[in-house]
Parts: structure tokens; C-alpha cells; sequence
């Protein structure tokens, strides 16, 4: 019997009123918090964000890292200023973009790093509990938060997981060999899978073609992710232990993921992202307050249980009276003010600072009269104010600061003035003061921080790149041993490849020699507990990301799918192709096909003809076999054809031929002189130095200058020849010196000047050659004296060193890095360790000079070296202008390489290298970008379907041998495509124009195409003139950067963010140009509920791009911190390259979520897309101008400077035109006359 029971009427008041409860409180809660919340507010934040970055990037110009830290970024708020950071208006005018300098004062007050952050984190907790409800009720909201509780589990167990039960850091249960092949075989199975999905959906009647679609879109990524991993047999064990950290921290994502699934489905990847972002900052907090930094240093069988914070200072007296022990008193630098009188129970006697020194020199004491010391080693010195280290040194060095102190009896009787300094203290220059019968020991001495285990270095090594002094790596062979911890073990530390051992990380972070061939190592020694955070936090951001703008993407593959259907069902046009009615008839449908058929094969023509291998011509000299055979330069072995055409380069200001003098053709009044390559000029100068010298190919372009030197200043071509410039060195060396006071007083140099220091470097390139190709057979003839005196000018020349002057001074020599002909063996020189190695051909020939004048001297002969014969046969004959012996001794001097290779040499590459320098592809690949992008830019004004057709075509062709070009390069530098600034450009205009391949492909409305032949050409322009100062664009990597993995993830993964970014920004141009100057965006295409204007297709690629943008410049940026951390301990350093990726980020960031918030619109969402180009080009290019940081490189000045400002000044002027009313708009104009 069922019954059902009525509930009285006041226990249903109760309950409603229960409810109603809940619903007020609730609703209390989230309008406190919705302020908090607000969308708003997060833009305004990130725009701080971005503000308080850039003032701490160009901050560093003249303050050291560590204190721009401390007053930008780090700044507490529970501290005196409450966060607040004082920003002096000087920092807005670094000397690199200013000369003359300006000096402004003043300053504001603004919210610092953590301030910031600490509102962008209750932001972020705010709006997940005001605007993130559950989607499930019942069981499934039950199981939802289990799984999520689990998730939090696996992600507190990874982050525990960094160190095992002994305190050295985990290993996988399996080898990492092991681990590799699994992930090989995981990796290969996701792309077979993928790609016969793909296919399946394709084919499949009636199914979802949008899942096709995504299919088809993630092949490449799975694919090429396959054929990496397929075809690296092996990866090294620093590289495994990366890709484990990163395979945890993704388990604990994965987990995440689908716990906030069932809990909030659509939006769970937001969720993850955020708890990603979430931890980074609690990462950053963590670091700031509990890491702690130290250095320690030890020379071959050293021991040491201390290390070095060399950030701070303290004053340490030490008692030495206890048999046992001594007695230590630590006084901190906070306590070293000018002025302050240090007393202590524990001290005989009282210290006065008289004065402190952040940084300073110790100069001898006739640099001033008056010496302030008066006992003690500092009175050989004098301590002289400098400002401190800016930036994040490249060079290691650090502030050395210096104090004098006074020091008195407890009655105030003065017993000392005394010098103290970091730097003396390094050398064990320790002060005495004597109280009663006990010594006391003063110093002043970086802070030690005492480890409960010591280290012991067995040996160290400096591994350098072939004939330089350029380190590739430094290893160091350690044995720590632990009474405390019960630990003893030997270990062997290189670079990227740290030991972590009890909650701290041992790092390979220097070597040194001293003067007396002593060998020293430095590591780096970090204590962060919560090291393992930032690469859990990657893998949440990864996982986030790629399942919000996955479900994103699936949108909006489906509403295309829709619109298409609709479109073919009412026959309304979807793109302007199908807008146009040209191939209406069977003519048009003809021409629709031939125009880009043409088009495509005349520019397939033209470059065939260009790459085409140089062909001999009979009875003339093979300079192309020439140009093929090898030579070490720049740490690596190449064609010298690579080495003519740099050093042209350097000497011409970018340009790779010379003119002869001759008339080749005349076209009316039009002159066309004759031309010849590199490698010919090169061959006269070392054959024939005299020939050579006469050739017009060094570039002046300062008439002052050219006045100075009493040089010609009419000549159109502004060319001079070795021969004229060298009379002018007297002038220049005089006009060198003028430079040289100026830089030390500090004051600007004019163009003059920089056009003279232009010139004094091309009197190096010049003076290099021909030390290194000219044997000084005066040598012989000077006797012993000479040649002892040469074996010292060589060995520096080669190698660099410290060297003796003759007053006695002692003085840093670097390499002049010479190239290196010959593989040969020296038993002259080298006596200690003779070996095969390259050599000058100069001074290979000395070496037989010296063997043949000893045969001659004992009535016997000697055989010449086989390489040094045969390079004198060449050098002969074509002094001789004898072809045919030329080509037939270059013949068999390759011949006889590839029977016998030299060290580092590999016929394939070299020959490869010297066809790639030939065929110029990034050069000749210009023409056919810019071509395309002026067919797609006319086919808005008519024939649109062919011309659009031709211009995507010509793209697909021009893509393809940019790819190959690529491939070409990552085959002969053996690295991954980005390693320089050079291989940068060329890389981001790939990867904009498969961007705008892509966008073409699904919207066929011409801006892809237009977008990816600017792009494309702009970016190799870019690589072209980053060439013309002559340096090598296969450069070798500093011993840090010499990682495959890295390279391979980081690298390239922050450079496609840089790419996605310039592409929004370059279709936020094309929208406000094209709105402001022309009706197009006006212009309706689709059907139904599916039509849309032009404009807001415009506006649908820009958003779709910066979600790419913002994916990989957030995970190339983190991957950048989690190199950092893997090879110095430091995730986020705050250095100058490190912020420019960080306001990338936070700038995308802000974009999205105005667009998001409804702050822009369609308008507003194209320009602050055009400000991201700025923000890019500060990154790339910007902050390298500033000379400072760890990651400082291509600082050019002067014309990279000019070259950048006018680009941000075009960008600006664009952002302003896109605020212009829109009643200017003619697209708006139109679009009102259309209504």
C-alpha cells in the first residue's frame, strides 16, 4: 500500500527557508567576490603585468639582476612599500637606444611583480567560484571530485617524486632505454592511428566530417612527432630525465583532466590551464622566499663542505684561540652602512664602517694620494667606486664589494684603518688584528653557506669546438661524501646534466685556469624544494590548452561543415572565389586553371635555373671543387667557399660577388659590370696578396671617415681596395685611439666613429687571412729568438691564453679564431703532445720550412706533409694561371681527403654546404613570396579565382623548397632548425607561411595567401641582411645551449608562438587597412545563419591564431624556464630575453581575454592584435640591443636599432589608425549605404 505523507506546514517552512538561505548566501558570497572576478580586471592586470616586465627588462641596462629583482619584481607586499615598486623615469632611456643619454629624474610609484600576482591569483580563485559551476548533480558530481581528489594525489605524489628514499633524484622503474622505446612505440602507434583515423572519417558515408578534419589537421604534428622519435635510435640520459619529469607531470594532468570533464565538461581544460597557472605562481612565491643560490669553486683535488652566496657579503672575524675550534662572527652586510659603529659581546673590539662599496676595483695606490688604509694587505690597493653589474652577466662576473673599516679598542683607541674586499678575500687575503696574545682574522667575504656534506673534485674538463677556445662543454668528475647522511658516492657533472642530492642540485656551471695551469670547476649549487612544480604546471597548462582550444576547434570545423553544405544546397558563395563568376564559361574554366599553371611553372623555371650545381667550364679553373674542400673555422669544419663568401660578406657589407672592373654589357646608359664569386677573390688574396690587394671590395659609406683616411668620397659604389685602406691605417689607428678615451669617459660615438671601429674590424678579417694562409718564412731566417718568439705570437693567435706583457703585466689574450687549412701533425712546436690536428696553412708551411732547412743542414732531404704539398700545388698554379694543374691538384687533394678523413670532416656535409651556398635558396626564395602575395592582393580587384588560385599555388611550390631548404640546413649543422638569430627568421616565415597555407585552405578568401607571401618574404629579407656582417649562420653553440633536446622543444616551440603572434598581427593589419581603405569587409558571403561578412571572417582567423599563439609561446616559454632550471638551478631568472618571452604571453593573454570579456570587439580585437607584432619585435630583436643577460645575443646597434624603431613606429601608426571613428571607415561607410 503506497502512501504518501504531507509534510506540516512549518516543517515546509523550514526547509524553504533552508533554501532560500543557501540561495542568499551564495549569492552574497559571489557578489563580494564578482569585483574580484570581474574579466576587466584580469586585462587591466596583465597589462600591468606587462608594464612592470618591460620596466624590469630595461631596468638591467645599468642595475644589476638582483637588485632590479628585489624592486620590480619580488617586491613583498607585507613589506614597508606594501608591494609598491618606484619606477625612476630614468629607465626609460637605456643608453643603447639613446646616445646621447638623457638623464631624466624622477620617478612613480607602481604596483611590483608580486603585487600583481598576488591580485591575478585571487582573481583567478574568484572567478572559478563565482563563474565555474558544476555541470553534473548526483553520482556523477560524487565521482567527478574523486577523480579530481585523485588527481590532486598524483600531482602532490609527482612533485614529491623529484627525490628518492637515499635523496638522489628518481629514476623510472625501467632503464631509460627502455623508457625511450616505449615512448617510441607510443609515439609511432598515435600516428598510425591518426593518420587511419583520419582516413576512415574521410571515407566514412554520412559521418562527421569535422572529426576528419581535426584528423587530418593533428597528422602532421603526430607524424613528424614520430619521425623524430623513430628515426633517434637513442637519446642521452639528461634528455630521458627531462622527458620522464615531463611524462609525470603529465599522468598527473591527464588525471586532472578527467575528473574537471565530468564535473564542468566543456570548460574542464580551462580548469586544468588555470590550476597550471595557479601552481607557476605559487612556484614563483616559493622561489622568492625559500630557494637559495650558491656558487662553489674548486681547483683539481680540492675539498670543500661550504658554498659561496655570491649575491651578499658579510664581515666574518674568526677567533682562533680555541684548540679545538674557531670561533666565527658573522656580521651581514645590512649591517655595513657608512657611519655605523659594530660592537659586540663576543669582539675584543669595535668596527667602524667608514665607508661601503656595492662594487668596486682595487687599483694600486699612485692611481689617488690618498690611500684611507693603513694596515694590513690593503694597503698595496685602492678601492674605487664602479656601478654594479648590469643585467645578468654573460661573462660570469659578479659585484665585488669593498669596505673600510676602522677598527678600535672597547676605550676607543684606534688600532687600523683597513681595506676589506670580496675580492681579496677570494684570494686569501685575510687582515690581522692583534688583541692581547691572540691574532684576530678580518675579512670581508661572500656568505658561506655550510652543507652537510662535502665535495672533492677529481677532474675537470673544458671539451672546445675544433681550433678555437670556444667551450662546447665543461664536466666535472666529483666524489661527495656525507657522515651525516650516510652517503658516499662519485659522480660525473656536465652541462644541462645536474646531480640532486638532498634537496638540492649541484649543477656543472664553469671552468677556469689560472695562470699557472691550475684547473678549476664552479658549480652551481641550488636548494628549491619545489623544483618539480613548474613541470607539473607545463603539462596542466599542455593538457588544458589542448583540450579547450580542441573542443574550440571542433566547433568551429563543424559550423563550417554546416555552412558548407548550406552553401552547396542554395549555391551562395562561401569565399570569394565563389563569389566570382570568371569561369561561368568553358574559356573562364580553362583560364581559371592555366593562369596558375603558368604562373607555377615559369617560377619553377626560374628556380631550377637557380639551383642548378655550377657546371666547369673547359680550360678554365673548377673554383666550385675549390670552393668544396674543407677548412676549420668557427668551431666547425666547412667548405672554404662558406669562408670566402662570409668574409666578402663582412668586407663588402653583404654581398657575396666582386666587381673586376670590366664592362660585361652595356644597355644604354646603363652599365653592368662583370662579377665573380667569392671564392675567386679569396684564392687571389692568399696565392696572390699583392693581386688580391687590388681588388675593390672593401664597402666605406661615412664621407667623414673616408675624408679622415684621404680616400676618394665620389665613388658611386663606395668600394676600396685592400691596398688604397692600408695606407690609411695610420689615420685610423690614430682615430681608434680618440675612440677608445671616448669609451672610457663613457661619451656617445658618433657615425664616424662606429663607421672607423667598422673599418678597424675588417682590417682584422683582412690581417686573419693573411696570417693564416702566409707562412713568415723570416722566421728561419731570425734563428732561435724568432722562432721562440713565433711559437708564443702562434699559440696565442690559435688558441688565446694569458699572456705576460712586458712590463710584467698579465692579461687576457682571446683566440683570433683563424681558419685552419690543414690536418697536420706538428712535431716542431707541439713536442709535448704531438698529434694530427688542424693548423694554419701558414704555418704548416713554416713547420717544412724549418724540417727542410734542418735536412738541408744535416746533407739530407725531407718530404713535404701531403696535405701542405698539395695545398702548395694549388696555391702554385693558380698563381701560374695553369687550369689544368689547378683542377688536377685539387682533384687529388680531395681524393685524398675522402681516402683519409680528417677529424670532424665529412665529405657529404662540406660538399652539400658549398652547393647550399651556391644555390642561395632563402635568397632566391623572396622573389616568388612577394610574387604571390601580389597575385592574391590583385585578385580582390578581379579574376579573382585564378589569380588567388595562382597565388596559393605559387605559395605551395615556394613552401615546399623553403621546407627542403630547412631540412638542407638541419642536415648540415646536425641541429634543429632554430640555433641563431638567422635560423630564427628563417624559421618563423615557414612556419607564418604554413599558417597562412592553412587559413587559405579553409577560408579561400586571400588573406592566408597575402599574409604568407608579406610574412615569407619580410622574414627571409630579415635572415639575408642578419648575414651581412659575415658571421657564420651555422654558428656553434656556447657549451649551455649544447643540447639536441632543448633546441628541439624549447626553441622551436617559442619561436612558432613568435610566428603565430606576427601572423595575428599581420591579419589585424590587413583588417584595419583593408577596412579603413577599401568596402571588402563589408562584403557578405554564406547563407542563413551562416552568413557572415568578410570582416568577421577576418576577425574568426585572427582570434583562431592567437589561441595557436598563445599555446605555444605559454609552453615554449615554460619549457624555456624548465631548461633554465636543468642547467642552473634558476626557472625564472628575470633576464632581459626571459621577460620578453614572459610579456609575449601575458600580451596574448590580454588579447583573449578583453575578446573574451567583451572589453573589444571586432575592431578593438584586430588592433590590440597589431600591438602584438611590437611585442614580438621587442623579444626578438629589442632586447639583445640592451647587451645584457644570459641569453644576449645578435647586439648589433645602429642599424638593427633604426630598423626597429621605424617598424614599431609603422605598428603604432597602424594601432592609431585602427582607432580612428568608424563613420571613416569606407567598409563602414558601404555597409551603411548597403542597408
Amino acid at each position: 500500500m503506497a502512501t504518501t505523507t504531507i509534510p506540516a506546514a512549518d516543517e515546509r517552512d523550514r526547509t524553504e527557508n533552508a533554501l532560500e538561505f543557501r540561495r542568499q548566501r551564495r549569492g552574497g558570497l559571489r557578489s563580494i567576490l564578482a569585483p574580484l572576478a570581474s574579466l576587466r580586471l584580469t586585462v587591466v592586470l596583465f597589462a600591468m603585468g606587462v608594464f612592470i616586465v618591460l620596466v624590469g627588462t630595461l631596468a638591467q641596462a645599468e642595475m644589476g639582476i638582483e637588485t632590479v629583482v628585489n624592486e620590480f619584481f619580488r617586491v613583498r607586499p607585507w613589506g614597508p612599500t606594501l608591494g609598491f615598486a618606484w619606477i625612476p623615469l630614468q629607465v626609460f632611456f637605456p643608453a643603447a637606444f639613446f646616445q646621447p643619454q638623457p638623464q631624466v629624474s624622477g620617478g612613480f610609484w607602481f604596483p611590483g611583480g608580486w603585487l600583481i600576482g598576488l591580485f591575478m591569483f585571487a582573481n583567478l580563485l574568484s572567478a572559478h567560484a563565482v563563474r565555474f559551476t558544476t555541470q553534473v548533480r548526483g553520482l556523477r558530481l560524487i565521482a567527478g571530485f574523486a577523480v579530481i581528489a585523485l588527481g590532486i594525489g598524483v600531482t602532490a605524489a609527482v612533485v614529491a617524486s623529484g627525490s628518492g628514499a637515499a635523496g638522489l633524484q628518481a629514476t623510472p622503474v625501467v632503464s631509460w632505454l627502455v623508457l625511450w622505446r616505449l615512448f617510441q612505440v607510443h609515439i609511432g602507434l598515435a600516428a598510425a592511428i591518426n593518420l587511419g583515423a583520419a582516413v576512415w572519417l574521410a571515407l566514412r558515408k554520412g559521418g562527421d566530417r569535422r572529426f576528419a578534419w581535426i584528423a587530418f589537421a593533428l597528422a602532421p604534428i603526430t607524424v613528424g612527432l614520430a619521425a623524430w622519435a623513430l628515426l633517434t635510435p637513442v637519446v642521452g640520459e639528461s634528455s630521458m630525465r627531462i622527458l620522464w619529469q615531463l611524462i609525470k607531470g603529465s599522468m598527473a594532468g591527464f588525471v586532472l583532466l578527467a575528473g574537471c570533464w565530468i564535473v564542468f565538461r566543456k570548460r574542464a581544460g580551462i580548469v586544468v590551464l588555470h590550476s597550471g597557472v595557479g601552481l607557476l605562481m605559487i612556484s614563483e612565491l616559493l622561489v622568492g622566499l625559500l630557494a637559495v643560490e650558491t656558487r662553489m669553486g674548486l681547483a683539481e683535488g680540492d675539498t670543500k663542505s661550504w658554498a659561496d652566496d655570491i649575491r651578499s657579503v658579510e664581515l666574518a672575524i674568526v677567533d682562533p684561540s680555541n684548540p679545538e675550534h674557531d670561533v666565527l662572527t658573522r656580521i651581514p652586510a645590512s649591517k655595513l652602512k657608512p657611519g655605523t659603529t659594530i660592537s659586540h659581546e663576543s669582539l675584543p673590539f669595535d668596527v667602524r664602517i667608514d665607508e661601503f662599496f656595492k662594487n668596486a676595483d682595487l687599483v694600486g695606490p699612485s692611481a689617488i694620494a690618498k690611500n684611507a688604509a693603513t694596515t694590513g694587505s690593503g694597503t698595496a690597493f685602492i678601492a674605487q667606486g664602479k656601478p654594479e653589474v648590469a643585467g645578468a652577466s654573460t661573462g660570469g662576473e659578479v659585484d665585488q664589494p669593498a669596505v673600510y673599516a676602522t677598527v678600535t679598542s672597547k676605550g676607543g683607541e684606534p688600532l687600523g684603518s683597513y681595506l676589506l674586499s670580496s675580492e681579496l678575500a677570494a684570494n686569501d687575503y685575510v687582515e690581522g688584528v692583534k688583541v692581547g696574545d691572540v691574532e684576530w682574522q678580518m675579512g670581508l667575504r661572500f656568505v658561506r653557506d655550510y652543507k652537510p656534506y662535502e665535495i672533492t673534485l677529481i677532474d675537470v674538463r673544458k671539451d672546445d669546438y675544433v681550433g678555437t677556445d670556444t667551450p662546447r662543454n665543461y664536466s666535472s668528475d666529483i666524489k661527495l661524501v656525507s657522515t651525516e647522511l650516510g652517503a658516499e658516492f662519485e659522480r660525473h657533472l656536465w652541462m644541462n646534466n645536474p646531480l640532486r642530492f638532498n634537496g638540492e642540485t649541484i649543477y656543472q656551471s664553469g671552468y677556469h685556469r689560472d695562470q699557472q695551469g691550475r684547473e678549476y670547476t664552479t658549480l652551481q649549487i641550488v636548494r628549491n624544494t619545489g623544483w618539480m612544480l613548474p613541470y607539473v604546471s607545463c603539462m596542466l597548462v599542455w593538457w588544458g590548452m589542448f583540450f579547450q582550444f580542441g573542443v574550440t576547434l571542433l566547433r568551429f570545423v563543424g559550423r563550417r561543415a554546416e555552412a558548407a553544405v548550406v552553401a552547396r544546397r542554395t549555391g551562395s558563395a562561401e569565399s570569394f572565389e565563389e563569389a566570382d563568376g570568371f569561369e561561368a564559361g568553358r574559356l573562364g574554366r580553362a583560364l581559371g586553371w592555366a593562369i596558375p599553371l603558368v604562373t607555377v611553372l615559369i617560377f619553377a623555371g626560374y628556380l631550377a635555373g637557380k639551383f642548378m650545381p655550377p657546371r666547369p667550364t673547359p680550360g678554365e679553373p673548377n673554383l666550385a671543387a675549390f670552393g668544396k674542400l674543407p677548412i676549420a673555422s668557427h668551431g666547425r669544419v666547412k667548405p672554404i667557399d662558406t669562408l670566402a663568401r662570409d668574409a666578402l660578406k663582412a668586407l663588402s657589407n653583404n654581398r657575396q660577388e666582386f666587381k673586376t672592373g670590366v664592362i660585361e654589357r652595356k644597355i644604354g646608359p646603363w652599365e653592368f659590370p662583370e662579377k665573380e664569386p667569392a671564392i675567386r677573390w679569396l684564392l687571389e688574396f692568399i696565392a696572390s696578396p699583392k693581386e688580391g690587394a687590388d681588388r675593390r671590395v672593401v664597402r666605406i659609406d661615412n664621407d667623414e671617415l673616408l675624408s679622415m683616411i684621404e680616400l676618394p668620397v665620389d665613388r658611386k659604389d663606395h668600394t676600396y681596395s685592400v691596398a688604397e685602406v692600408a695606407k690609411a691605417l695610420p689615420a685610423l689607428r690614430a682615430r681608434m685611439d680618440q675612440i677608445r678615451s671616448k669609451s672610457a669617459r663613457k661619451e656617445a660615438l658618433n657615425a664616424a666613429d662606429r663607421a672607423a671601429v667598422e673599418l678597424q674590424d675588417k682590417f682584422e678579417i683582412i690581417d686573419r687571412l693573411l696570417t693564416a694562409f702566409q707562412p713568415n718564412f723570416d722566421v728561419i731566417r731570425g734563428g732561435v729568438p724568432a722562432i721562440e718568439a713565433y711559437k708564443q705570437d702562434y699559440h696565442f693567435f690559435k688558441n688565446g691564453g694569458v699572456r705576460e706583457t712586458q712590463d710584467g703585466e698579465k692579461i687576457d689574450v682571446p683566440s683570433r679564431n683563424p681558419p685552419l687549412a690543414v690536418f697536420y701533425e706538428d712535431t716542431i712546436f707541439n713536442q709535448e703532445e704531438p698529434a694530427l690536428q688542424w693548423e694554419t696553412l701558414g704555418h704548416a708551411q713554416l713547420i717544412e720550412g724549418l724540417r727542410q732547412f734542418a735536412a738541408s743542414q744535416n746533407d739530407s732531404s725531407h718530404e713535404v706533409a701531403a696535405p701542405v704539398a698539395a695545398w702548395t700545388e694549388i696555391l702554385d698554379a693558380w698563381e701560374k694561371d695553369d687550369a689544368a694543374s689547378f683542377n688536377a691538384a685539387v682533384k687529388r687533394y680531395e681524393n685524398s681527403l675522402k681516402a683519409d678523413p680528417p677529424t670532424n670532416y665529412d665529405a657529404g656535409k662540406v660538399a652539400f654546404e658549398a652547393y647550399f651556398n651556391h644555390a642561395a635558396p632563402f635568397y632566391y626564395l623572396m622573389i616568388p613570396y612577394v610574387a604571390a602575395a601580389l597575385l592574391a592582393a590583385c585578385s580582390w580587384l578581379g579574376l579573382t579565382r585564378p589569380l588567388n588560385r595562382a597565388a596559393f599555388w605559387l605559395i605551395c611550390l615556394t613552401f615546399a623548397l623553403h621546407t627542403l631548404a630547412l631540412i638542407g640546413r638541419i642536415y648540415i649543422s646536425g641541429r634543429p632548425p632554430v640555433t641563431n638569430l638567422y635560423s630564427s627568421a628563417i624559421f618563423i616565415g615557414w612556419a607564418a607561411v604554413a599558417f597562412g597555407i592553412a587559413l587559405e585552405c579553409v577560408f579561400r578568401l586571400g588573406f592566408g595567401n597575402v599574409m604568407a607571401g608579406v610574412i615569407g618574404f619580410g622574414t627571409l629579407l630579415i635572415a639575408h641582411n642578419l648575414s651581412g656582417d659575415g658571421s657564420d649562420t651555422f654558428s656553434v653553440l656556447q657549451a649551455v645551449l649544447d643540447t639536441q633536446f632543448w633546441l628541439a622543444t624549447h626553441v622551436v616551440t617559442v619561436t612558432l608562438g613568435y610566428a603565430a603572434t606576427y601572423v595575428s598581427g599581420f591579419l589585424g593589419v590587413l583588417y584595419i587597412v583593408l577596412g579603413l581603405a577599401t568596402p571588402k569587409l563589408g562584403e557578405m558571403i554564406g547563407q542563413g545563419n551562416r552568413r557572415q561578412s568578410v570582416g568577421q571572417a577576418l576577425i574568426r582567423m585572427i582570434y583562431g591564431v592567437l589561441c595557436f599563439a598563445i599555446f605555444f609561446s605559454f609552453v615554449g616559454t615554460v619549457l624555456g624556464g624548465l631548461w633554465a632550471d636543468d642547467s642552473w638551478g634558476r626557472f625564472w631568472g628575470w633576464d632581459p630575453k626571459e621577460n620578453g618571452a614572459l610579456i609575449i604571453v601575458l600580451w596574448n593573454a590580454l588579447v583573449l581575454h578583453a575578446r573574451w570579456g567583451g572589453l573589444v570587439k571586432d575592431r578593438g580585437l584586430a588592433v590590440l592584435a597589431v600591438a602584438g607584432n611590437i611585442a614580438v619585435s621587442w623579444s626578438w630583436f629589442g632586447t639583445n640591443q640592451l647587451g645584457v643577460g644570459l641569453h644576449a645575443y645578435g647586439e648589433f646597434q645602429g642599424t638593427v636599432i633604426a630598423a626597429l624603431v621605424t617598424f614599431v613606429s609603422i605598428q603604432l601608426a597602424i594601432v592609431a589608425a585602427g582607432c580612428l571613428p568608424k563613420a571613416w571607415w569606407m567598409s563602414n561607410r558601404a555597409k551603411a549605404h548597403a542597408a
